[in-house]
């Protein structure tokens, strides 16, 4: 007995992994969604940790950065924001 296989779709999964909760602390979003910068639904948004522990979507931290109130800090623990590579 043969078989022929005539078509093949496949699916993937993936997550990112942190080891903080699955929420962005910024725009309270989960990191497996796009944050509300990302142009279009469903575009994969990076995430960025840092030395403090925490990980929010990269667009999030990185406005909060340049925000006025910001002066370089971790929004949720106001130490120094230090990303990790």
């Amino acid at each position: 007995m043969k078989i022929r296989i005539n078509k093949l779709s496949a699916t993937a999964f993936w997550n990112w992994d942190v080891k903080s909760k699955d929420i962005c602390g910024i725009c309270r979003l989960e990191y497996e969604s796009s944050c509300p910068e990302c142009l279009y639904p469903g575009t994969s948004c990076p995430i960025q940790s840092g030395s403090c522990g925490h990980t929010f979507h990269d667009h999030c931290i990185n406005k909060w950065l340049t925000s006025e109130n910001s002066t370089n800090i971790c929004p949720m623990d106001r130490t120094v924001w230090i990303p990790l590579p």
